[in-house]
């Protein structure tokens, strides 16, 4: 017998259009549930006929509790994730339909996670997603069960931009007092601290910081920056591990009071040379710097007393990991030494001030980003390997760290590097 559970109150996913087949060129975005044929044609103006991609993206809500079958009928390549799991899988893109499935048990009335990503790059284009159980009929997943959501698990949807609108070079990510910080690097040498406004969905300017070290009359852009937060101020570490003229080291280190909008210069290290991409961070009160490139060293550096102290160093030379901390213990992930592209992992205990080799990544990674989130370490983005250095990618990993294995994740809308990445009360913010 039927189910008498009233309709949903969705008004479908989340879809963004791309004008490309990677999720770099968004045009349109809108709300909607999956049933398409564009033949030879396009999904809007905006869009190519051949060579465009789509995410859809929110909540899938069953009217039954009991076994469900999920199907995609779809003439290009295609993925479903539903609650994290991927379900679904086109690789190819030939323009012949396919009719695909995946099997999952849902509860009546509980929302899941669902994200659909479609490719066309050539033939005619048409996707369809249906679903089926004992009771119910198999028929295209109607808007009213699909809702937009952004606070939600495993499952990307877009923010506001930042305020400057400009390509960053380097970009970290903070939470603070509750709220998400954004300390983002101009390729031309500019630095600015932004605060998220969630009720508005948008970025806010709080202060130019420095990005640039001056000798005489010469002001070079160091590549070496590393950022993060403690006690209600956020900190910024620049250097230049070569000098400009006579090879001396040039850093400098900042601490912003968020309360009072101030800006004051602090004590550095000269020789610690940082890497590329995120290389402080604050765990259990304290704030961590770690080298790379030309070094290995490691400091535990105090705001209040305004001294650096040094710790067991890294076990090589690396620079480009992705790092985060998860149980009071730092997780340096994959990276570069030289032009290898590493896929190991180290583990660094404060409480024993010792490292730790762990289980490695399923993929090479540098210049990727991590975050944690319940209990487990998620790693997005960066470049797959040395020679793909010109192309970022939209790949997602999970490290669990109980025991030590390693999972694939929903990937990111579009491909990036450089950037930084946060969990703001549950949710993770890839800026």
């Amino acid at each position: 017998m039927k189910s008498t559970l009233s309709e949903g109150t969705g008004t479908g996913l989340k879809a963004n259009y791309f004008n490309d087949a990677g999720m770099n060129e968004l045009k349109v975005k809108r709300n909607e549930n999956i049933d398409f044929n564009w033949g030879s044609g396009s999904p809007d103006a905006s869009i190519n006929n051949e060579n465009f991609s789509v995410i859809w993206n929110g909540e899938i809500e069953p009217r039954y509790s009991e076994d469900y079958t999920l199907y995609v009928q779809s003439s290009g390549a295609c993925k479903v994730w539903v609650d994290g799991n991927l379900i679904i899988n086109r690789a190819t893109d030939d323009s012949s339909m396919v009719e695909l499935s995946g099997n999952l048990n849902l509860n009546a009335g509980e929302h899941y996670p669902i994200q659909v990503e479609y490719y066309e790059t050539n033939g005619d284009a048409s996707i369809k997603l249906l679903w089926s159980s004992a009771s119910q009929d198999k028929e295209v997943v109607p808007a009213s069960r699909l809702y937009e959501t952004s606070i939600i698990s495993g499952i990307w949807s877009r923010t506001d931009e930042s305020e400057y609108g400009s390509a960053f070079n380097n970009t970290f990510a903070m939470v603070e007092g509750g709220k998400l910080y954004v300390l983002s690097c101009e390729v031309l040498g500019d630095a600015y601290i932004e605060v998220y406004d969630e009720l508005q969905n948008k970025f806010v300017r709080l202060t130019q910081m420095k990005a640039k070290l001056i000798n005489g009359a010469t002001a070079i852009v160091s590549p070496y920056f590393g950022a993060t937060s403690l006690n209600g101020k956020i900190y910024t570490f620049i250097s230049w591990e070569d000098g400009l003229n006579d090879n001396a080291p040039y850093a400098a280190v900042q601490e912003y009071d968020i309360a009072t909008g101030t800006v004051t210069n602090k004590n550095f290290v000269y020789g610690l040379a940082l890497p590329l991409f995120d290389t402080a961070i604050t765990v259990n009160g304290q704030i961590y710097v770690f080298g790379g490139s030309n070094n290995s060293n490691v400091y535990v550096y105090d705001p209040e007393a305004d001294t650096w102290t040094a710790v067991a160093q890294m076990p090589d030379n690396r620079d480009c990991y992705a790092i985060a901390q998860c149980d009071g213990k730092v997780y340096l992930m994959g990276g570069q030494i030289g032009t290898e592209n590493l896929s190991s992992v180290y583990m660094f205990d404060p409480q024993n001030n010792s490292w730790t080799r762990k289980a490695d990544m399923i993929d090479p990674l540098t210049y990727g980003c991590a975050a944690e989130k319940n209990g487990k370490i998620l790693v997005y983005g960066g470049y797959a390997g040395y020679t793909e250095r010109s192309r970022f990618t939209r790949n997602g990993y999970a490290y669990d760290p109980a025991n030590d294995e390693w999972s694939t994740i929903p990937s990111l809308i579009s491909p990036r590097g450089h950037f930084g990445m946060e969990n703001l009360g549950g949710r993770i913010f890839a800026v």
